[in-house]
């Protein structure tokens, strides 16, 4: 079974689903997880793991929306998706790690946050519930994009495969234990419902190898994928010429070279999901990381936690030339998005 290849950059950070905050690690886990809801090329929402779209009503001074869920879904072990994986897993984005929890903050409790604490954990778990088959969010207040949210960051996990493997058991009174947790038991293992299922990391080789998951008749899509991590695109351009590779992404420079190529297309992606780098800004950089240089404010650097300050996000969100960005880094390709995405780079800035 000839798998197809992909030659992109960076590895994985993790493959937690809830973690998962950058590019590298976004990539695969969109392939094995699903969410709520998801997006036609059209930019039309619509219902995924979920049976319908949310329903809304005023609920005691905010919003509390209803999201059925789908029956017959199955987790890539077998097991049968249901409503309270739903609710598990949204309550596990809230507490796992900072960043994606800032971006389910806003709509829960009404105003971004910086950093997770165990009574603003409490207070979202608190908002998120069952009823039936269904989920219920009480938000604080109306948020505009609260579809587009729930489009990228409601990734669906089991509750019983994730405590079988040390993880959260889903109980309120032992959520602080796991708020913020460095290392999880889905960083290298993943049991997701969507089209990919993981078959095998190597590091070594820095190659993830992904099997079609066929149940309920999906059969779209090759039936082997290899990812490959391969940090110089020379490399990645010559791995395509060469013909070791069936997909690569290549810079704007390569066009010419891989034009005279038989057999291979060229294509920009405008249509794809492109982020602002800034909207997507760690809160702490590795200390390792040679991007810091001096590690003090200054010409020279920064210091690791520069950007946990919400004031130098908002300043960087204002002030960050964006046509020159598209312009030299997107090459022209550059697609506008409605804030805030996420909140806490720009506070106070609502969507109409």
């Amino acid at each position: 079974m000839t798998p197809l290849v992909i030659d992109a950059f960076d590895d994985p950070a993790t493959l937690d689903p809830h973690k998962a905050f950058e590019t590298g690690s976004r990539h695969p886990v969109l392939n094995m997880y699903q969410g709520l809801l998801g997006i036609t090329e059209q930019e039309e929402v619509f219902p995924l793991l979920a049976a319908a779209l949310p329903v809304r009503a005023d609920h005691d001074g905010g919003v509390r929306l209803t999201i059925p869920i789908r029956r017959g879904v199955l987790f890539h072990d077998g097991s049968e998706l249901m409503a309270d994986d739903v609710v598990y897993s949204l309550r596990r984005a809230v507490i796992t790690a900072d960043g994606p929890a800032s971006l389910l903050a806003d709509a829960l409790l009404g105003a971004p946050i910086s950093e997770l604490d165990e009574h603003n954990t409490a207070e979202m778990i608190r908002r998120i519930s069952l009823s039936g088959d269904a989920v219920v969010l009480d938000l604080a207040r109306p948020f505009a994009p609260l579809n587009n949210l729930l489009v990228h960051w409601s990734l669906v996990v089991s509750r019983s495969w994730c405590a079988a493997r040390g993880e959260w058991d889903g109980d309120r009174a032992t959520a602080a234990a796991f708020v913020r947790r460095g290392v999880t038991a889905l960083d290298e293992q993943a049991n997701g419902t969507g089209p990919y299922r993981l078959e095998n990391w190597d590091k070594q080789r820095r190659e993830l190898t992904f099997h079609r998951f066929d149940e309920g008749g999906r059969r779209d899509g090759p039936a082997v994928l290899v990812l490959r991590s391969v940090d110089d695109r020379v490399e990645r351009e010559r791995d395509l010429l060469e013909a070791r590779c069936d997909f690569a992404v290549c810079q704007p420079e390569s066009a010419e070279r891989l034009g005279e190529l038989d057999q291979t297309v060229l294509e920009k992606l405008p249509a794809e999901w492109s982020i602002n780098p800034l909207g997507f800004v760690t809160h702490h950089v590795r200390p390792d990381s040679e991007f810091l240089g001096s590690g003090e404010f200054g010409p020279d650097g920064l210091p690791a936690n520069a950007f946990s300050d919400v004031h130098m996000r908002r300043m960087l969100s204002l002030c960050f030339d964006h046509d020159r960005y598209v312009r030299e880094v997107l090459d022209g390709d550059g697609l506008e998005h409605t804030p805030p995405f996420p909140a806490p780079a720009l506070p106070g800035f609502r969507a109409v």
